[in-house]
């Protein structure tokens, strides 16, 4: 009788029961399973561009579906890469204290690199050169240049842009119809 009580390595929450009162099981079955949720696990997968830059005390965020934040700290840095993506997958561990959050919702992770200058447009205004370089066309002595770029961030109304020499001028409107090498008369909006 002693040996029917079952007892868990650790306090959580019940999850899973696979057996019911009167089920007969054998030695090495599982009969529950028990989550233990006062920290959480968030993976993600880390460019090549980027992943000398992290390190474990990189600062992260990790914003949850309901816009909440919370602090993390990264656990793990893999160093080999995917071999279909060439991303490293990362871990970082987050504080919950009170067991609120679940464990597998979707996350955002914002990771503080270094600062660099970067601009935020539309999608519509990216292209591609004859070699497949993601870019903008740009305006340098009245003449149309193709400008690639650091895609940095995408979001809901536009995507953030990295990569520039100092000022740029990128076309916004009739990008479409200039190849580079044309000259133009640009015009500008303040913003």
């Amino acid at each position: 009788m002693r040996k029917s009580t079952i007892r868990a390595p650790f306090s959580g929450f019940l999850n899973t029961r696979k057996v019911e009162v009167g089920t007969y099981v054998h030695k090495g079955d599982a009969l529950f399973q028990i989550v233990d949720l006062t920290k959480l696990v968030v993976k993600a997968s880390i460019t090549e561009k980027y992943i000398d830059d992290l390190n474990n005390d990189t600062a992260v965020t990790v914003e949850l579906v309901d816009g909440s934040k919370v602090k993390g700290k990264i656990r793990y840095i893999a160093s080999v890469s995917d071999k279909g993506t060439n991303t490293f997958p990362i871990e970082v561990e987050i504080e919950n204290p009170n067991q609120k959050m679940k464990a597998g919702v979707s996350t955002e992770m914002l990771i503080e690199f270094k600062s660099e200058q970067a601009i935020k447009v539309t999608p519509a205004l990216l292209s591609l050169d004859a070699l497949g370089n993601l870019g903008v066309k740009t305006v340098i002595d009245e003449h149309v240049v193709f400008t690639p770029i650091d895609l940095i961030k995408a979001e809901n109304d536009g995507v953030w842009l990295g990569g520039f020499e100092g000022e740029t001028d990128v076309i916004t409107l009739g990008q479409g119809f200039v190849r580079p090498g044309d000259k133009v008369l640009a015009s500008y909006k303040q913003q």
